[in-house]
């Protein structure tokens, strides 16, 4: 294969790998995030109940070590200025905010049944709602705190997918 071929199976690539990242910041977007106001005219963070897909996440960081595996295939066939144009910082803190142990990781992974199975395993049949009330109460604490330690970290993903996409789109305007 020639490097008119090479650069314009690249272009493709990128195109559609631009489009999955697109798809799946939207998905991502929708769950920590909604709209307030008569017209629903701003967007805030959903501290109310956070919730973030951890298969969602796991998309996120395929397309994002994809993107890397086929500009690292292209650093050869690109010429520098259109290689230079990809942001592989917004690349590598999108990898890092999405990593195990993180912020992001502990809010997709977050179970309340193991908060509601604490407190009912204990409780007596009297003592049930009780033990109810006390779990809604520790899950209710525990989304807030998630939300409070996550909402930085998903701001930061988002504005570096954001470059992120800028960069692979600047590239396949060049090819």
């Amino acid at each position: 294969m020639g490097l008119v071929d090479s650069l314009s199976n690249a272009n493709i690539n990128l195109q559609n790998l631009l489009d999955e990242l697109e798809k799946v910041k939207e998905q991502l977007h929708e769950q920590l995030f909604t709209t307030t106001g008569m017209y629903e005219e701003e967007e805030v963070f959903n501290y109310g109940d956070p919730y973030l897909s951890d298969s969602h996440l796991d998309d996120l960081v395929r397309v994002i070590e994809t993107f890397e595996e086929e500009i690292n295939e292209l650093e050869e066939d690109l010429p520098s200025r259109i290689f230079d144009l990809f942001d592989f910082t917004a690349l590598n803190e999108i990898k890092e905010v999405c990593d195990y142990g993180g912020n992001l990781r502990e809010l997709s992974t977050f179970n309340p049944e193991l908060i509601e199975d604490k407190h009912t395993e204990t409780a007596h049949n009297e003592d049930l709602s009780d033990a109810v009330n006390d779990a809604a109460q520790e899950i209710a604490e525990e989304k807030e705190r998630l939300a409070e330690k996550t909402e930085n970290d998903a701001r930061s993903m988002f504005e570096n997918i954001d470059k992120l996409a800028n960069s692979i789109q600047a590239m396949i305007d060049e090819l």
